[in-house]
């Protein structure tokens, strides 16, 4: 991965236990389903309101149990160096799970360039996992505006 690419997709895993690192933040965050994670001697589960911090060179393992599926965000460490601060697994709130619904509608409609990929990824940091609310309910509908105005709506099949 390029050092300033941002890379955003939906991803699905299976139950055999797997671990690895890579040289990259990773925001791992819930759609359906569950996913085990160790991360940093820390287990915990990505689930319905739980998202995962996995920090850039860090050693982790995971397995899901069931059909699952997340909205996984690969941040470069240079983009969001705070990140490594975070706590390895974050409570979301309301806002913070409609934007990441509206970031899923984003991705499965390939309705975002990788400039605007980039932006949406680090508005989601930014947001501090729910401390800048207000911030990310107006980025998100300048968003949709943004949208509406290049004619392709973010609910609307192309």
């Amino acid at each position: 991965m390029p050092e300033s690419t941002v890379k955003l997709e939906i991803r699905s895993y299976d139950s055999e236990s797997k671990k690895h690192c890579h040289r990259y933040h990773q925001l791992v965050l819930p759609l359906a389903g569950e996913l085990w994670l160790a991360v940093d001697h820390q287990e915990g589960a990505v689930v319905r309101h739980k998202a995962a911090v996995i920090p850039s060179d860090r050693n982790h393992g995971f397995a899901a149990p069931a059909d699952n599926r997340f909205l996984v965000a690969d941040v470069p460490e240079q983009a969001a160096p705070d990140l490594e601060r975070v706590p390895r697994f974050v409570e979301l709130d309301p806002a913070l799970l409609h934007y990441v619904r509206f970031l899923e509608a984003q991705v499965s409609l390939r309705a975002t360039s990788g400039s605007r990929q980039r932006q949406m990824v680090l508005l989601l940091v930014l947001a501090g996992f729910g401390e800048a609310t207000p911030v990310l309910i107006a980025a998100s509908s300048l968003i949709v505006i943004g949208s509406l105005v290049a004619g392709h709506h973010p609910s609307k099949p192309r």
